[in-house]
């Protein structure tokens, strides 16, 4: 027995091993104690510097930030979780620390899903190998994407527990499911976790399917209960966030909009959206030819650069056009922006076509489905993906559709190491087997030999742009002549660069078949096959990730722990004892940039799911420069750029402060006439008042008195106290950015209410006397949350307990026989 145990959990250690040791190669500066350069993880560190701090100083949660967008749920920032499943992974990644732990973390479920499939322990080594070091894990780990690959790394091994229990073992699989959804939704992306769907639809319907045909469809029926159970047990621990997060996604830009003008004219002309915008949604989506980069990385230039960068390709344009050829990007693609191409390797595209071809199992029609659906909604001009963003529920919510591509991410591999697995154990059709093969290398030629044939090298944009420039010189004979020369010389260009990567194609491809070849043929053992393949999976992948993110990417351990540098201006502004003021920083793109919310409560910030009000403010008002809206938002500093283009701080007497009184107010009947009166109107004197807030002051009148005053006495950021005397009732506008669902108010102690004004701020009137008034942000989305995440943690952790000593007992039942 023991021998055997030891000869079965072999596999298992070197897989581990393997995992560890290329994940720590890959990333080998961060054993010598650098950090990789994550623009998003840095801006993730402005965004959240508030709220450290506060947990850091009162060991709570403040839920709630000013520091950015003038204040904003912090439930996408930085949110401790309750959920106890996810503090075991959290233990692996203190172990084995991130980047590395997230590769590891890639590779090892993939390897989870290929034992659920019952593939060879030492060929789902390669298979997995190959999973992690797509291009696309090392491409988002480079842009700071973390929470996005941490939740890709989960999704195999859920789609492993769902075979495993329609094909093997109930309890298992659903225990196996039950886990990596929960650390899944631990990862917070629910953009993979909304595509992910689509494939567990698609392996659902096969196993309908097969169990309608086998007359098993009560085991389906028994098999679907449980996995439905273990789904439930699964996402019940990330509750509080789930919830918090659905009750804000209401507000976001994400949600609905009240407007029906847009910001560009004030008319009528903006349909009601409840939604992100359909341009904005397809900005990274890919044209049609560009999905090839799957198996030819460069087939649109790959990452965004200039053709001068590559010295082999530039020597080869002619003399005159050199310079001009070498400041024209390389990539010419449809994404507004490129840091890489989606490489999943030519190798393992191969093997993906010959399981279309050989494997027997029913399920390769799903990963087929799967793979085909997330191409065509990867392109960004195409009728079917238009309909989803119009029809499909909640597809709309999430920008950047090639995401989606996650799924044949997952299908290539899978169905081509089912294949290799296949072979392993019985014999194919060699005949056809050359076919499939060779059909692909032809096709790849065809592409080298005739890439203008099959492929355009301008994107459309450069197309428009080249079409206008030859306008301008419309009837100029010489100059025409000059920019079709150009042209053609940006074009041969671009086609060398083509052409390197086809070439490097072919070779994999050719490589990896005649290595099939040669084992159909027992010209080469199973062992040597396995190990040579991996190593043709690896030279394959790591040769394109490192173009992409490499030992450059790695910067020192202070830089990332001190991700911004203190300006003078920032001094300055932070000699201010005020506690609770707004900074517009003009010097950075105020609303893409989170490093002024790193030291400043700001205007901007950097964040996917700002308020959707606030957003329509940035664009009607605060992008036009209204000073009377910046100056309710208490706007006291500006960093501009000085003569040398230096930040310096220029103090803004206008601002308003934290809290005023006022004497007018507007009533309007719609967000659209809520919004362009703030074009016309003094925050000092007067509020705007959405008509469903009129019952606040109907009927009351309000005038200055001297004697009256509101000041700010403690700033939290999730609680403010404000003292205030009034010789009669005031109306009181707060500098502070309305939410509904989460703020109350006090006065002495007293439950009051507050209501919307100026289109995004508070407002609420005070009695006549003196008082305490304190806002406090306690969300009992989140309070209910944490209780139901805590319960349900402890639930799955006795469901894993039970299922695995089931298991050990059965085991030790069967070994005693």
């Amino acid at each position: 027995m023991n021998k055997k145990f030891i000869e079965g959990i072999n596999p298992h250690v070197v897989a581990i091993i393997i995992f560890l040791v290329l994940s720590a190669i890959y990333f080998s500066p961060q054993l010598k104690g650098d950090k990789l350069y994550q623009h998003d993880k840095l801006m993730a560190q402005g965004m959240s510097k508030e709220i450290q701090d506060f947990r850091e100083q009162t060991g709570e949660e403040t839920l709630w930030t000013n520091s950015a967008f003038g204040g904003m749920p912090a439930f996408q920032i930085s949110v401790k979780s309750y959920d106890l499943v996810k503090k075991l992974k959290d233990i692996i990644l203190k172990i084995v620390p991130r980047p590395i732990g997230y590769m590891f973390f890639l590779m090892m479920g993939f390897y989870i899903m290929l034992l659920c499939f019952n593939v060879n322990p030492w060929l789902a080594i390669v298979g997995s190998v190959a999973f992690g070091l797509s291009s696309i894990n090392v491409l988002y780990l480079g842009a700071g994407h973390n929470a996005k690959v941490h939740a890709i790394s989960f999704i195999p091994p859920i789609i492993g527990g769902i075979y495993f229990a329609y094909r093997k073992n109930i309890y298992i699989g659903s225990a196996v499911t039950a886990l990596f959804l929960c650390w899944h939704l631990a990862a917070n992306h629910f953009q993979m976790t909304y595509y992910m769907l689509f494939l567990i639809l698609a392996v659902v319907i096969i196993e309908f399917y097969r169990a309608y045909k086998s007359q098993l469809f009560s085991r389906f029926v028994k098999v679907s209960a449980i996995l439905l159970f273990a789904g439930i047990l699964g996402a019940l621990p990330s509750f509080s966030n789930l919830y918090s997060t659905y009750e804000y996604s209401k507000y976001t830009t994400r949600g609905k909009s009240e407007l029906t003008i847009s910001a560009e004219n004030n008319t009528s002309n903006k349909e009601e959206k409840n939604a992100l915008d359909k341009d904005y949604i397809k900005q990274y989506s890919l044209g049609y030819g560009e999905v090839w980069s799957l198996v030819i990385p460069d087939v649109k230039g790959g990452k965004m650069n200039l053709i001068g960068n590559k010295k082999e390709i530039i020597e080869k344009v002619k003399p005159e056009y050199k310079n001009t050829v070498a400041q024209q990007p390389s990539y010419w693609g449809e994404q507004l922006a490129s840091g890489g191409a989606f490489y999943f390797g030519a190798s393992i595209f191969l093997l993906f076509l010959l399981g279309m071809f050989f494997v027997k199992d029913k399920i390769k029609w799903a990963l087929f489905a799967a793979s085909i659906l997330a191409v065509i909604l990867s392109w960004k001009y195409s009728s079917i993906v238009d309909w989803f963003i119009n029809y499909m529920p909640l597809f709309n919510k999430f920008r950047d559709t090639k995401m989606m591509l996650i799924l044949a991410q997952l299908s290539f591999p899978l169905l081509g190491f089912l294949f290799v697995n296949q072979m392993l154990k019985e014999k194919i059709d060699k005949k056809r087997f050359l076919y499939v093969s060779g059909g692909l290398m032809g096709l790849l030629f065809l592409f080298y030999v005739m890439p203008s044939v099959w492929f355009s090298f301008f994107s459309n944009n450069e197309v428009s742009q080249f079409n206008k420039l030859i306008g301008n010189y419309k009837g100029n004979a010489n100059a025409l002549s000059q920019i079709n020369e150009l042209k053609a010389e940006i074009v041969n260009a671009r086609i060398n660069i083509f052409k390197h990567d086809v070439l490097r194609g072919l070779f994999f491809i050719l490589a990896v078949a005649l290595l099939i070849y040669l084992f159909l043929n027992k010209k080469i053992k199973e062992s040597y096959f396995i190990v040579i393949l991996g190593i043709l999976v690896l030279v394959d992948l790591w040769g394109v990730d490192k173009r992409y993110l490499n030992d450059d990417n790695f910067i020192s351990k202070r830089k990332v722990n001190e991700p911004f540098q203190m300006s003078q201006a920032d001094q300055y502004i932070l000699q201010d004892k005020d506690p609770n003021f707004r900074v517009f920083n003009l010097t950075v793109d105020p609303f893409s940039d989170a490093s002024t919310s790193y030291f400043h409560k700001s205007i901007g910030g950097y964040h996917g799911a700002k308020l959707k009000r606030y957003q329509e403010l940035i664009e009607f008002q605060i992008s036009k420069n209204n000073m009377d809206v910046l100056n309710m938002l208490n706007t006291k500093y500006f960093i501009v750029p000085d003569q040398n283009r230096q930040p310096v701080a220029q103090l803004n007497h206008d601002a308003l402060g934290n809290a005023w009184f006022v004497e007018d107010y507007r009533i309007v009947p719609n967000a659209d006439a809520e919004i362009q009166a703030l074009s016309e109107f003094n925050p000092s004197q007067e509020v705007i008042i959405d008509q469903r807030f009129e019952k606040f002051v109907e009927g009351k009148s309000f005038t200055k008195d001297t004697s009256s005053y509101i000041k700010l006495d403690s700033y939290k950021p999730n609680n403010l106290i404000y003292s205030a005397y009034c010789s009669k009732d005031e109306l009181a506008v707060f500098s502070e950015i309305y939410y509904p669902k989460g703020w109350d108010v006090f006065i002495d102690n007293v439950p009051a209410e507050y209501f919307r004004a100026n289109y995004v701020l508070r407002a609420m009137v005070i009695p006549e006397g003196k008082h305490i008034i304190e806002f406090k942000f306690e969300p009992k989305s989140y309070s209910i949350g944490n209780k139901v995440s805590i319960a349900s943690s402890a639930l799955l952790l006795i469901f894993l307990i039970l299922v695995v000593g089931r298991e050990f007992f059965v085991v030790y039942k069967q070994n005693k026989e």
